[in-house]
Formats: C-alpha cells, structure tokens, sequence
C-alpha cells in the first residue's frame, strides 16, 4: 500500500492563506470630524488660524452731540506646525522572490494603516487638553452627566458650524452611558421600550453611534485614557470646528536599491499637524475609563 508518507517529497508540509489579516487598530475618526485642509507648496510651515476677540458695547444710549468712547478690537491666534511621522523599513530580496504573498505590497499597506492610527491618536489626544472640563471622576457616565456638560458647552457660545455638534467618548464612556440609559432612561425619554432603543443605538462600536440630544456621538479607542479617566469631549464639528487638521503631504512611499545588500530601502511618511482651533469651541468630558 502506498500511502502520504511515501510522497512526503511531493506534499506539502501546510497551506499558507493568501489573505493577510489586518492589524487590529482603532477606527480612524478624528479627521473626519476636524476641519480639514491641504497646505500647498510654496506657503510654508506655519499655519495660523486667527479670531476675534470679544468687546464690551457701551450700555445705555449715546447723549445727544456726545461722542462715542473709542474701542480697541483685537485678534489672537492658533498655530500649526507640520511635521513629518514615518518609519522606514528593509526589505530582502529574498523575501520579495520567495514570498507567497506580495511582501511589499504587505509591508507598505501595514505601514500605512499605522501611521493613519498615529494620526488620529495625535487629534484625539487634543481632548485632553482642554481648558474647559466637566469632570466626573472616576464615576460611570451617565446621561444626566451629558446634559450637564452639555449646558456648560452652550454657555461657552462655541462657533456655530454646518456640521453641527459631536460627542467623542471611549468604549468604557459608551458602554456607561448606555447602562445608565436602560437603568434610568425609562423616567428621562418616555419609557423602558424607547430607553432600550437609545441604548441600543449607542451600542459598543467604534465609529459614528447615533444623535443624542443634537450630539453626533462617536466612540474610538484613541480616546486619552491616564489613570483610569477618559478624556471625551464636545466639540464642534467640521469648517470652523474645534480640531483643526493641516495636511502638507498625504501618506506616501520612497524605495531606494541596496545592491551591497541585495535587499530595498522602504520610507513611509506622512506631513500633517494638529491643534485646537479655539477654547471655547470643545468642553472635555473626563469619567471613567
């Protein structure tokens, strides 16, 4: 009888999966929610984003043939400073000839996705920065801690922009949250059957969850997370929003020949920068984490 081991020469040891599983990264969201620009060639490195400042109108009426007191207006500024986040990598040309898979093409993809989680980890970490907080401790977010910071983020006057208002929490705020709903919502948005639809809506996914109380909520991983605080935030969304995001080049690839050593150099980099764009425009929102 002739049987497998008698053409072990012929039979491979094991199969090898053509399809390469991505890395588990956060889903990107920070750009999508930031007011967005590319830097063209020739503008430099700097980029400022300047507002107005507040001034005080005179209370009362003019007295007749009286003249108006003088003001002084005045502006102030943000800055954003590109910088150049990469890495570089070293590929063999063995590798390149005898993989099963397009090594490079591997290589470059995976690179990629990261320095695009880098970059939105960069925008989310700016909700930790905030100079206007409502912060709730090590306690569970609850929905009444979202109205709460909801009226204190009304009363900074924030920007108004087309793409309205977002709320940005991580997956422990979101699943608070969503407990507190169907715990307590039953008395606060008519019912146990409408609490449990909210709660539902705000199930445990990254990404966009729904509309609560006129927030486009959001929940990432990148969220800041130091000793066990979340550091959400409300902020305004998109042109004129609360993240700005500048971009001088976009993710690309450099490829330079070793011959010494038989092997290619791989450069992958993007040039971007981040900041607040106003204050006033974001509150964070810090609960447990």
């Amino acid at each position: 009888m002739t049987v497998s081991s008698d053409f072990s020469e012929v039979i491979p040891s094991e199969e090898i999966e053509q399809m390469v599983l991505d890395a588990n990264l956060a889903t990107p969201i920070a750009i999508s929610l930031a007011w967005s620009r590319v830097v063209g060639r020739g503008r430099g490195n700097n980029v400022r984003i300047p507002s107005r400042s507040g001034l005080t109108v005179p209370a009362g009426t003019k007295v007749e043939n009286a003249d108006f007191s003088l003001v002084s207006q005045t502006t102030t500024d943000v800055g954003i400073s590109g910088g150049y986040v990469g890495l570089a990598d070293e590929l063999s040309s063995e590798l390149e000839h005898d993989a099963t898979v397009d090594a490079v093409r591997e290589i470059i993809e995976n690179a990629s996705a990261h320095i695009q989680d880098r970059a939105d980890a960069d925008g989310l970490a700016l909700l930790a920065t905030t100079t206007n907080d409502s912060d709730f401790g090590a306690n569970p977010l609850t929905d009444a801690n979202i109205l709460t910071a909801l009226a204190a983020y009304v009363q900074q006057n924030p920007n108004k922009t087309p793409a309205g208002m977002g709320l940005v929490l991580n997956a422990v705020q979101v699943r608070d949250y969503g407990l507190d709903l169907r715990t307590n919502g039953g008395g606060q948005i008519g019912g146990d059957a409408e609490s449990e639809r909210v709660a539902s809506m705000l199930g445990n996914r990254q990404g966009f969850l729904g509309v609560r109380h006129g927030l486009q909520t959001f929940m990432s991983n990148n969220v800041d997370v130091t000793g066990g605080i979340a550091s959400g935030a409300i902020l305004t969304l998109g042109t004129g929003g609360a993240l700005a995001y500048r971009l001088w080049e976009p993710i690309g690839v450099e490829t330079r020949r070793l011959p010494r050593g038989k092997k290619w150099e791989l450069t992958i980099a993007a040039r971007y920068g981040w900041a607040l764009s106003k204050q006033a425009n974001i509150r964070g929102i810090q609960s447990n984490g």
